[in-house]
């Protein structure tokens, strides 16, 4: 079973960035996300305590996200690069 990933505005914002930052870069986040879809709770810490809300380094970059087991959805809401 996989989750769908979706971002938020300010995810998307970011996501450009990386993309300026090369085709390659973000090819690499992007299939780290794929993986991460797959199984959300293998990868990351949880935030505050709360499960369901993650932080984990995804290529090169500082990755927050919710997952919501009712509708399969991995909600990226923060990245922030760290290289």
């Amino acid at each position: 079973m996989s989750y769908r990933v979706q971002y938020s505005n300010e995810a998307r914002v970011a996501l450009r960035a990386l993309e300026k930052a090369g085709m390659a870069r973000l090819q690499e986040y992007r299939q780290a996300m794929e993986q991460i879809a797959r199984k959300p709770y293998d990868f990351g810490k949880p935030v505050d305590g709360i499960n369901d809300k993650r932080r984990a380094a995804v290529a090169g970059t500082v990755t927050i996200y919710w997952i919501s087991q009712s509708v399969l959805t991995v909600s990226v809401v923060t990245i922030v690069h760290t290289a």
